[in-house]
């Protein structure tokens, strides 16, 4: 009681920082019963942690530590609650260290989830992920709605990218907190309009999209939908445009909703721009081949799009009158007539009729049985049409009547245009079509390879496919059976990397990489193909490189899926490992075959190639061991008073990162496998600057992903098979990233925390993660940054067991330079160093 009396007296009084502080740590935790049910207490710790939030944030995160006793995690959660329940944590949070801080601790309560179970401790339902995500958010938006408040778009951009995006439900909270907030502070709209406006174009389009997935169910109407989107995206202007536009043409899901399909087309004809959106879904249309490869559930898409568009005043009114004899349209209507799809074929011919008349003159009318009737494609046509007149609501006018349609299908009558291709009633009236005698593909006349390839087993050559939505069609090889499924798979996994790295700067890769990567990787050898591991592989490396934010991306989220095996989570490491080296320096990485079996107990020294990974580690590592290499006798740690560390005999080399660029002596292209790795291999990059992207699209995400399988919310067994690579190609993350301006506040506490917790069995693996982290924090700032953390006597102290428990492996190397890196930190910013660990009590 004593205690308890002179620190109520201190925290009316005032306490200076250090003092505060000092007895978060040390007084607090024995004082539970009392900070649970004292109210005079409750309300002074409130009041004193309102203008110290940082410091209350970043102690209870020291709290919430694997090594803390059970009373100060317990403390830790309960002045948590308390304060989220009182103050508005953005708000007090002072600067962007205090919104890390605060962001941060979600994640690390979820990592005691097991240890606070089995102690009985109780987690608050405010402390879950959503629901702390929900209480920032409004704290976020309140500040936002205060006029004389200065706030920024830190906060969405660290929400971005410590993983809030990447689970739905998680975003879609923020979205619907956000949204039904703003419906009451009408100004928040402009507030929170100008926030997202400040994100980068790929932060933007994540937003837009997980904006529309959290709409798609609500129970809102077009109109309002559209409102909100005028209100939080505002007007499409040249800064949002390619943003918007990307999204449009991405393919997503969320498009093919009715309601955000009107919600979209109604916003974007209040554009200045909404022609230009309109152009380039119509070049998209009207491309040939994309007619004849595409699926029909895209063909849809587009076609509706556009179909909603022409019937927008604002599209409308800057619709040329002489649009349907541009060659685009004159060339792409034949081709849709010719279509075996009788939906694909009444498809286009309901375009081709509201581009001809868009403003009501009759220029092209099919007849008024032309989509009537029951038939083949009929009832889906229909269901376009019902949609249009539906949508004509939107906008204010009144929808045509839906007459009732006779059961069968009468002979149409002649269009007033005729097409050479279209010359009788058939082409219009549904027929049984056998898709398997008119879908032939043919092969290119320029491709005697693939006309001669002697592997094909079929009656009939297939071509080399020219679209990335037809190369992605033949590597699932859906209708075909036996050899012709064999050779369409064979092909497309020959030309996959040629194709993916000539379309490197296409639209068309943007719009279809996520489909194709997730096609590459759960790909199955069920044909017994030649080289089939090698070509996958390097396809699906080509893919990382000419698409990293999504093929990247993509492969990470999919690297914990029950659905997928052990060879293919290697598979899409070794791709991602690899990818990232070539981003990084230019230099690609060529793949050697190997002769691993395929077999589950068979896999694990070397398989997918995980040696190439090891040798780039290796390179990476070797530098920053010899650079130890010098300071061993001179920085010898405690654990090893006796004994010196051994670390080699090479010279140091300075810098410690020398990149080998494709300056070197190019091989001569022995096939078409190398050829493409020759031609252009830099301009593949040149666009793309990894240490902008690494972050954001890369490490994060994979770091996310980890914890997430970590703290058991994943039924994938986590052993060192799988952990072992994933750690490796997170180190080579690393190296490759340590340009990222992120690199040294984000990336390298946000992996050492995680490294901290990984289990015994892969520290050989940990420990290179380590001496990445280190070697890299002591050649940008000298380690200070790593200095003013906590995390360097605990790095310390996790480094000498790691040495002690490998001491007689060949890793012992690694880990030894870890040691004097982390020596020589130690020893260099002693002072910081000595404040830090009197500050957390370490």
């Amino acid at each position: 009681m004593h205690h308890l009396f002179n620190y109520k007296n201190e925290l009316r009084k005032g306490l200076s920082d250090k003092v505060y502080v000092d007895r978060l740590q040390n007084l607090l935790p024995s004082l539970l019963d009392e900070l649970g049910n004292d109210q005079e207490l409750r309300q002074l710790l409130i009041s004193s942690a309102e203008s110290r939030l940082k410091d209350t944030a970043q102690q209870i995160s020291r709290h919430l530590s694997n090594d803390s006793p059970l009373s100060n995690i317990t403390c830790a959660i309960l002045l948590l609650e308390l304060l989220l329940i009182n103050i508005n944590i953005y708000k007090n949070a002072q600067d962007d260290d205090g919104v890390d801080a605060l962001l941060r601790l979600p994640t690390r309560i979820s990592n005691l989830s097991d240890r606070l179970s089995l102690a009985k401790i109780p987690i608050p339902s405010i402390l879950l992920p959503d629901n702390f995500t929900a209480k920032f958010t409004r704290d976020y938006l309140s500040t936002l709605s205060s006029p004389s408040s200065k706030v920024s778009s830190y906060p969405l951009e660290r929400l971005h990218l410590l993983g809030y995006v990447r689970y739905s439900e998680r975003f879609n909270n923020f979205w619907s907190v956000t949204i039904k907030y703003c419906d009451k502070h009408k100004k928040c709209y402009e507030r929170i309009r100008l926030m997202l406006l400040d994100l980068t174009p790929t932060q933007l389009s994540t937003y837009f999209e997980e904006f529309l997935n959290a709409v798609r169910d609500s129970n809102r109407d077009v109109k309002d939908i559209a409102r909100i989107l005028a209100s939080l995206f505002g007007e499409i202007d040249e800064s949002t445009l390619d943003t918007i536009t990307s999204v449009l043409v991405g393919g997503s899901r969320v498009l093919a909703a009715e309601m955000i399909m009107r919600s979209l087309t109604l916003w974007i004809s209040l554009s200045p721009h909404s022609f230009t959106i309109f152009r380039g879904i119509l070049e998209v249309w009207t491309n040939t081949r994309f007619i004849k490869k595409a699926p029909v559930a895209q063909l849809t898409l587009y076609s509706t799009m556009l179909l909603l568009l022409i019937q927008r005043n604002g599209v409308k009114r800057h619709i040329p009158r002489n649009l349907m004899h541009e060659s685009i349209v004159t060339h792409a209507i034949p081709t849709y007539l010719s279509l075996p799809n009788p939906f694909s074929k009444l498809l286009g011919m309901l375009v081709a009729q509201h581009l001809a008349n868009f403003d009501g003159v009759d220029r092209l009318v099919f007849g008024e049985d032309a989509f009537s009737g029951s038939g083949l494609g009929r009832a889906e046509i229909q269901g376009v049409i019902e949609l249009l007149n539906r949508a004509k609501t939107d906008d204010g006018s009144v929808p045509d009547p839906i007459i009732e349609q006779p059961p069968e299908a009468s002979t149409s009558s002649s269009p007033e245009v005729q097409e050479e291709s279209d010359s009788d009633d058939d082409s219009i009236v549904g027929y049984e079509i056998d898709e398997d005698k008119t879908q032939v593909n043919k092969p290119d006349s320029d491709d005697e390879e693939a006309a001669n390839d002697p592997t094909i087993l079929s009656k009939r050559k297939i071509g080399r496919p020219v679209y990335i939505a037809e190369l992605n069609d033949m590597l699932r090889h859906d209708g075909k059976e036996g050899n012709e499924a064999a050779v369409s798979q064979e092909v497309a996994l020959k030309w996959a990397a040629a194709l993916i790295n000539d379309k490197r700067e296409h639209r068309e890769l943007l719009e279809n990489s996520n489909n194709l990567t997730f096609t590459l990787l759960t790909l199955q050898d069920q044909f017994a193909l030649s080289d089939f591991e090698e070509l996958r592989s390097e396809s699906l490396r080509v893919l990382v490189v000419c698409s990293p934010q999504r093929a990247g991306l993509c492969l990470t989220q999919h690297l914990f899926s029950t659905s997928l095996s052990l060879r293919q989570r290697l598979t899409a490491l070794h791709a991602l490992g690899l990818g990232v080296r070539e981003l990084s320096t230019g230099t690609s990485t060529k793949i050697t075959n190997t002769t691993t079996p395929l077999t589950k107990k068979a896999i694990p020294a070397k398989v997918a190639n995980d040696s190439e990974i090891e040798d780039i580690l290796k390179e990476f590592s070797q530098a920053s061991i010899s650079d130890a290499r010098t300071k061993a006798g001179e920085a010898v740690p405690s654990v090893t008073r006796e004994r010196k560390l051994r670390v080699g005999s090479d010279k140091p080399s300075k810098p410690l990162i020398v990149e080998r660029y494709s300056s070197e002596t190019t091989p001569t292209p022995s096939n078409a496998l190398e050829q493409y790795r020759i031609v252009d291999r830099q301009s593949r990059v040149q666009n793309v600057k990894f240490h902008h992207i690494a972050s954001e699209h890369f490490v994060m995400p994979l770091i996310n992903e980890m914890w997430f399988a970590l703290n058991q919310q994943v039924s994938i067994k986590l052993d060192k098979e799988f952990l072992g690579p994933l750690l490796r190609t997170l180190a080579v993350m690393l190296w490759s990233a340590r340009n990222a301006p992120e690199f040294l506040h984000v990336l390298a506490p946000e992996s050492l925390e995680l490294v901290l917790a990984l289990p015994q069995y892969v520290i050989a693996d940990s420990v290179s993660v380590a001496l990445a982290l280190v070697s890299l924090s002591d050649d940008i700032d000298g380690g200070r940054t790593l200095a003013e953390s906590s995390k360097l006597p605990l790095l310390r102290r996790w480094a000498e067991t790691a040495y002690e428990s490998l001491e007689s492996t060949p890793e012992s190397r690694t880990c030894a330079a870890l040691l004097v890196k982390v020596q020589e930190i130690w020893d260099r910013h002693s002072t910081l160093v000595m404040a830090t660990t009197l500050s957390v009590g370490i």
